[in-house]
């Protein structure tokens, strides 16, 4: 017991009852228990009640009672015909006790009062108990809950950003967290600036005794203050403050978009990546109307027949400058850099209608904030594939010491390696970047050039070629929403001399520039650039067995490219889909079929392979129309 907080006095009024007259006499007895005074009273009365034992009942308070007082009275009575002279009292709580006890001049019949004062927080419990002279004791006891006055206001607490920081950003979050010795019971925030105010409050259903909070603040210009307050459920309000400065930047923003808008790409590139990874778009140099005029040697570029508007541009928008003093007649300056800048150009439109000349040659715009937001489109030039840098051009624009950057990488793709051959080496040593399902088809023919090889149990003749690929600049296979697709278109003719006559199959080529027709399937060729290598592998044939054709005479024509897209979807098919992305690789297969005199159901190859009759290789075969109509 903390003897310098709590006072516990005793006052004792015990009433005897003498069984021959009845008389009143009243005694003061002052007594003290360590540091605490007890009084009695006695007092004599002409009644009492029969028992075995003596009898104690607290009568107040009642058993269980929940207080919010700490100054707590207990009364009650002890009884004893045979008489009552010691009695005791004793308080417990959690973590300690105390009590005392005395002797007084017998009686039959004593009340009592035992006053506290300081009950301890939660649980507290009081036993009486009265003896007889000869031994015999009895006893109660009750239970009380105090439960202090909740007068401890909340605790609030931000943690992030401190106090009196300076943004020059307006978005931030106000980290924080608050506590309670009871529970929170409603939460709010205050957001004040010169000129105005916002805020909001809502209630905490759960009562939590501690409440992380994280409140998104859109700063104003100048001072801003932020006060973050709570209550309890006893009223108690705690609250804290603090104050923030947005000094706002001049900011200016640049944006770019990939190539091949409408064709599979033109999408903006998100800012977080605009430098470390950047826009894409096929570098200039392909015929994408079908005129026979490299794109990057003419503009406009416009559709023919034969082909499509340009769509190898990309998109940048120049946005005005915003902060503090800006002025429509300043100068905003746009600057290119990289390895690959020097193959850059700028337009007005998509299709090339007019060039946007440096300002400052060769590298520097300058334009008027009046005159922005301003759309230009980039063309890449470069000729040489293996010049091509990854983020190999940068564009930065700048106005007042502030900037943004965003970089470009122009892609192209080359044959780097055809194997046509009979003599052509072919183990796993060679082409190791190949995938297995395309790897399959050469192991299958037995390797390249004329083959008679089996396929799913029918035996075949045919041509085999495997052209290898090389895109660039290295490394841009990596980027997942990249694809590419290597395609081809045919001319072909094809004579077929049966018992009864002549049949003639043809097709000719494709009346698009980009346009496949000789592109069912995919699994001949590679998904992805692996080590920058991609690879296509085609095998010309006929089936050997032909029991009602005499001779089978076929001329091939071939044109091998690649396309590409940016929105992350392989090209398929015989569309028009992305962009050439290489030149044409032309090459033919032929072969003449005879009728095996020794097994007369069966076709063979007449023994002379000489070219124009039994080959595979590169270029056309003069024979048929080795021209498509574009070239």
């Amino acid at each position: 017991m903390d003897k310098n907080k709590r006072w516990i006095s005793i006052a004792i009024c015990v009433l005897f009852v003498s069984n021959a007259f009845s008389i009143m006499a009243n005694e003061k007895l002052i007594m003290k228990a360590d540091e605490n005074k007890v009084i009695a009273t006695i007092t004599y009365r002409g009644s009492y009640s029969s028992s075995l034992q003596p009898v104690v009942v607290i009568t107040q308070p009642p058993d269980g009672a929940i207080l919010n007082d700490s100054h707590l009275i207990v009364l009650g009575y002890a009884s004893y015909e045979f008489g009552l002279n010691y009695w005791e009292w004793k308080w417990e709580w959690e973590g300690g006790y105390t009590g005392n006890s005395s002797y007084f001049p017998t009686a039959e019949y004593v009340e009592f009062k035992i006053e506290i004062w300081g009950l301890h927080p939660g649980w507290n419990k009081i036993t009486v108990t009265f003896c007889s002279p000869y031994g015999g004791c009895g006893s109660d006891s009750v239970n009380v809950t105090y439960v202090p006055p909740d007068t401890q206001p909340p605790v609030v607490i931000i943690t992030y950003p401190p106090d009196g920081s300076t943004f020059t950003e307006p978005n931030i979050r106000v980290v924080g967290y608050a506590t309670d010795n009871v529970g929170i019971m409603q939460f709010g925030y205050i957001h004040e600036w010169e000129g105005g105010a916002t805020g909001s409050s809502w209630y905490l259903e759960l009562q939590p005794t501690y409440y992380p909070f994280e409140i998104p603040i859109t700063l104003r210009d100048g001072w801003n203050i932020i006060k973050v307050e709570v209550s309890d459920v006893a009223g108690n309000n705690g609250k804290a403050e603090v104050i923030y400065t947005l000094n706002p930047l001049v900011r200016i923003n640049l944006t770019i978009y990939d190539g091949l808008e409408g064709a599979g790409g033109g999408n903006e590139v998100a800012e977080d990546r605009e430098e470390s990874e950047g826009a894409f778009t096929v570098t200039n140099i392909q015929d994408t109307n079908g005129d026979s005029i490299r794109d990057k040697d003419q503009n406009p570029v416009i559709a023919t027949y034969r082909g499509r508007d340009e769509v190898d541009l990309a998109k940048m928008v120049l946005w005005p400058p915003t902060g503090p003093g800006v002025k429509p007649d300043d100068d905003v300056t746009l600057v290119k850099s990289g390895p690959n800048k020097d193959a850059v150009k700028l337009w007005d439109t998509k299709v090339k209608d007019n060039e946007i000349r440096p300002t400052n040659p060769p590298d520097t715009w300058v334009f008027k904030v009046k005159d922005l937001p301003k759309t230009v489109w980039v063309e890449i030039t470069e000729e040489n594939p293996k010049n091509l840098k990854m983020r190999g051009i940068t564009f930065t624009l700048s106005y007042s010491g502030a900037r943004d950057i965003v970089c470009l990488t122009g892609i192209w793709s080359e044959v780097t390696d055809v194997k046509h051959d009979k003599s052509d080496k072919w183990d796993n040593t060679v082409w190791p970047d190949m995938q297995g399902n395309v790897r399959w088809l050469i192991d299958s023919a037995g390797g390249f050039g004329l083959r008679r090889f089996q396929v799913d149990g029918n035996w075949w003749h045919g041509n085999v070629i495997g052209i290898e690929f090389t895109v660039y600049p290295s490394g841009i296979g990596n980027i997942s929403r990249i694809c590419f697709d290597i395609t081809r278109q045919i001319h072909y003719l094809d004579h077929y001399h049966i018992f009864i006559g002549v049949e003639n199959k043809s097709e000719d080529w494709p009346n698009q520039v980009e346009l496949p027709n000789d592109d069912t399937v995919n699994t001949d060729e590679s998904d992805r650039p692996v080590n920058n290598h991609m690879y296509s592998v085609d095998r010309p044939r006929f089936l050997e067995r032909r029991s009602n054709t005499r001779m089978i005479y076929s001329r091939n024509n071939f044109m091998e490219f690649m396309r590409v897209t940016f929105n992350g979807t392989h090209p398929r098919g015989e569309t028009v889909q992305g962009s050439r992305c290489s030149d044409y690789y032309l090459w033919h297969a032929a072969l003449t079929l005879v009728r095996n005199l020794s097994n007369p159901g069966n076709l063979t190859r007449i023994e002379r392979e000489k070219h124009g009759i039994n080959c595979v290789g590169s270029g056309h075969l003069l024979s048929i129309d080795p021209k498509p109509p574009w070239k």
